[in-house]
């Protein structure tokens, strides 16, 4: 029996006076631009339509974030990126879940908006003490048995803070899903955002609190008590080996801008395109946790 013949749409990008299947002048991460395609005839359904690369299910190279118009032969999209690099010849594939139409090859150059370097190390290093013996003997015990008292006190501290935030988590996902409560809260900033209402300020300090509730509640880590540095550090701590270094590398790059972003002239578009970021950033981050709880 032969196989059934996908059909194929020819697009191009757009950016500003820009248009072709390539863009040569590089795109930022979370920048928003468009996509134009035409073709054989092919019904989509708009509402559940997505871009992926062919044979993958759950690519960040493109994503759609509006239809502005879709009809059997063609279609006008807003997209975004969220990966960085040089992307050459990528065969795309547009699908509602049962209708699928291939895109002809299309190349994209985005750079990330992290400067290049090694991701920060979780921890610094602690020099030696040097002292001479035996004059200091008695110093370096009394030192040592203070030090030891103060680390015995900070850990059952430690241990009883997260033993009450564990509980708090708990009797909060009894009641609600963290995913579901900050992706609903995204949307509404969305909707803000598209009808011009609201303060960009007050937009961004609103998802900057709402982000690291949703770390609070999903990796059930102290986020609202620490500043980046030091949750970073604390979910590299606790989930060192259950998340992929992506996840952790995806993490510090959105945690870096939030705190950039945090200025009195952004923009409602900048907003946008960090809530967008969020958005697919929360859900890679509750299905690593969903996976490492399984």
């Amino acid at each position: 029996m032969a196989e059934p013949v996908i059909p194929s749409w020819k697009c191009e990008f757009i950016k500003g006076a820009e248009r072709g299947p390539v863009l040569n002048s590089p795109l930022t991460v979370g920048e928003i631009f468009g996509l134009s395609c035409n073709g054989e005839s092919a019904k989509l359904n708009g509402e559940k339509i997505r871009i992926t690369e062919a044979g993958k299910e759950k690519t960040y190279t493109l994503k759609i974030l509006k239809v502005n118009s879709l009809s059997e032969s063609s279609g006008e999209f807003e997209v975004t990126t969220y990966q960085p690099g040089e992307h050459k010849n990528v065969s795309f594939v547009l699908s509602d879940g049962s209708g699928v139409v291939k895109l002809e090859p299309l190349g994209l150059n985005v750079r990330s908006v992290i400067p290049p370097g090694p991701p920060p190390e979780p921890f610094g290093p602690f020099g030696p003490w040097k002292m001479s013996w035996p004059l200091w003997w008695w110093l370096v015990l009394a030192v040592a048995l203070i030090l030891v008292a103060l680390i015995s006190w900070r850990k059952y501290r430690q241990v009883s803070k997260r033993r009450k935030l564990r509980l708090e988590v708990e009797e909060y996902r009894k009641r609600h899903s963290p995913f579901d409560e900050f992706q609903k809260e995204l949307r509404q900033m969305q909707r803000k955002l598209e009808r011009g209402a609201g303060n960009p300020v007050e937009m961004l300090q609103n998802l900057q609190r709402d982000f690291k509730l949703f770390l609070t509640r999903t990796l059930v880590v102290p986020a609202t008590d620490l500043q980046d540095r030091g949750l970073r550090r604390e979910i590299w701590k606790r989930h060192r080996r259950t998340f992929k270094k992506e996840v952790h590398q995806e993490l510090a790059r959105f945690l870096t801008e939030l705190k950039r972003a945090d200025r009195p002239d952004i923009s409602a578009g900048d907003v946008a395109q960090l809530v967008a970021w969020a958005q697919n950033l929360s859900e890679t981050v509750d299905e690593a946790a969903t996976g490492s709880a399984a």
